[in-house]
């Protein structure tokens, strides 16, 4: 038994070790994204007026297409709808319908202790945004979905509030495991919360900090 809890102790050490040092955040660069049907593409690009890297921006995306947002993918440079933010590559859901697309919030930052509290401004950081043809359908801070701030890991200057996110293409629905045990089901055409459970076992919580 006590090397068994050695073991789980070694394993938690190791999956916290990296949020400690891995602290930077990635620097925003333009990209396209193809549906998974292969009809649409969207485009996104950094609004960073000040970053001038010919990384971050991409001159023959940019030629080609005038606006972030999504095209058919033909050729054609007319959107059919834009949007005027911007999410990294692994922060768009993007569905094959043309219509709906989910965003995730970027990497959540923490400035102190207190402010993981509840109602502290560390949790009040986006989470989830659902659009449909490039509107604003329905939006979620972290503290809408996390019930127990103090279970996240947290790093120097960031924490993480999700543990997987997973993307049903036919359903409509998002899947999204927190960090601290919750799990919720999204319709990804209303942006509702269509299932909630819970796992608060220890058993749970090891295997989340052994993913």
């Amino acid at each position: 038994m006590t090397k068994l809890w050695i073991f789980v102790g070694i394993a938690i050490f190791s999956m916290a070790a990296p949020w400690a040092i891995a602290d930077e955040e990635a620097a925003p660069a333009d990209y396209s994204k193809v549906s998974q049907d292969g009809q649409y593409i969207f485009v996104m690009f950094d609004l960073d007026k000040e970053w001038y890297s010919a990384y971050a921006k991409d001159p023959m995306l940019r030629k080609k297409y005038p606006q972030a947002g999504l095209y058919k993918n033909d050729d054609s440079s007319t959107p059919l709808w834009t949007v005027d933010w911007y999410s990294d590559s692994h922060g768009v859901y993007l569905s094959s319908d043309a219509k709906h697309l989910v965003r995730i919030g970027p990497w959540p930052r923490v400035w102190a202790a207190k402010d993981m509290e509840k109602g502290g401004p560390a949790l009040k950081q986006p989470a989830l945004a659902f659009y449909k043809e490039g509107k604003l359908l329905k939006s979620y801070t972290i503290d809408n979905l996390i019930k127990n701030p103090k279970e996240m890991p947290t790093s120097v200057s960031h924490f993480q509030w999700r543990d997987k996110i997973s993307f049903g293409e036919i359903e409509k629905k998002l899947v999204v495991n927190t960090t601290d045990g919750q799990r919720y089901v999204f319709d990804v055409t209303s942006g509702e919360v269509v299932e909630r459970t819970e796992d608060r076992t220890v058993l749970g919580k090891v295997n989340r900090l052994l993913q």
